[in-house]
């Protein structure tokens, strides 16, 4: 089975290399972006299965890089995750030294969840060409 590449999006590098140590350890091929712009020419040249935008990045940067990723034509999950959004995202926003396994099964619902929605879009999509 392939690994999961995935786009990680975040200002705060200490705390980006956290996060990305705990997704790497769990088996996802990470990639690092330290701003929108960086990040958007990272995902033009790479070819990833979820782009996680972390709380660090501004809501115009989110936007920004949101925009650039659907105007390719891309179906790629985005997952913009605030640390206080809501308890799976509170999850997602743990770091290495503390709640690892919350972290790990908040990311991998997220994942699950952006992928059923992305297949559930796709579907759609082909029903409307039908």
């Amino acid at each position: 089975m392939a690994l999961t590449l995935v786009l990680s999006v975040g200002k705060d590098s200490w705390l980006a290399g956290n996060r990305n140590l705990v997704l790497r350890s769990a088996g996802y091929q990470v990639v690092s972006a330290f701003s929108a712009k960086e990040a958007v020419e990272r995902f033009l040249a790479g070819d990833f299965d979820l782009v996680v935008i972390w709380d660090s990045i501004s809501r115009k940067g989110t936007d920004l890089l949101t925009t650039a990723i659907r105007s390719s034509g891309s179906l790629t999950p985005i997952l913009s995750v605030a640390a206080n959004d809501d308890q799976q995202n509170s999850a997602a926003g743990s770091t290495l030294q503390n709640r690892r396994d919350q972290f790990l099964t908040g990311i991998s619902q997220m994942l699950a969840q952006a992928q059923n929605r992305a297949a559930a879009f796709t579907r759609r999509r082909e029903l409307r060409v039908q």
